[in-house]
């Protein structure tokens, strides 16, 4: 709900995991959102970097502006030099089960949450690494996605 506008109605689960649009996925959960266009089935253009997206996405207004949606929870760190979206460790945060990893990349910040015992070991702060996800993970979306 927007303004007294419905958005998208759905299951929590169907919600959090398909959201129609920018706004929803903010409104459900953090998520990372890089502005970007969708050049091939797959494949989602953020400045000069070729990023893997869901196939079957196929947003509503394809040819208005889009963000690449992937949510926090669904990003792995990897060795700097590996497929995936080059990155500078900012800032990381212990939250008990949880580390919450902030990270610089050409395309924007963005936000990594994975279990604080990382089975290759804490990445150091300024440590330059590699972001990656599965490409169903994450999803074109436009800004509003009932907009006329």
């Amino acid at each position: 709900m927007d303004h007294g506008r419905v958005r998208q109605v759905g299951t929590p689960q169907q919600v959090y995991e398909q959201p129609v649009d920018q706004f929803v996925a903010n409104f459900i959960g953090r998520c990372n959102l890089v502005p970007g266009r969708l050049e091939a089935p797959g494949a989602f253009r953020a400045g000069a970097q070729l990023l893997p997206c869901a196939t079957a996405a196929t947003p509503p207004r394809a040819s208005g502006e889009l963000a690449l949606m992937v949510r926090p929870d669904r990003i792995r760190i990897a060795e700097a030099g590996a497929p995936g979206l080059p990155a500078r460790v900012k800032l990381g945060t212990y939250l008990g089960g949880t580390t919450e990893w902030h990270f610089e990349t050409e395309v924007g910040p963005v936000s990594v949450a994975q279990p604080s015992v990382p089975a290759r070991g804490a990445p150091a702060i300024g440590e330059r690494v590699s972001l990656q996800w599965s490409a169903e993970h994450a999803l074109p979306l436009p800004a509003d996605a009932t907009a006329s």
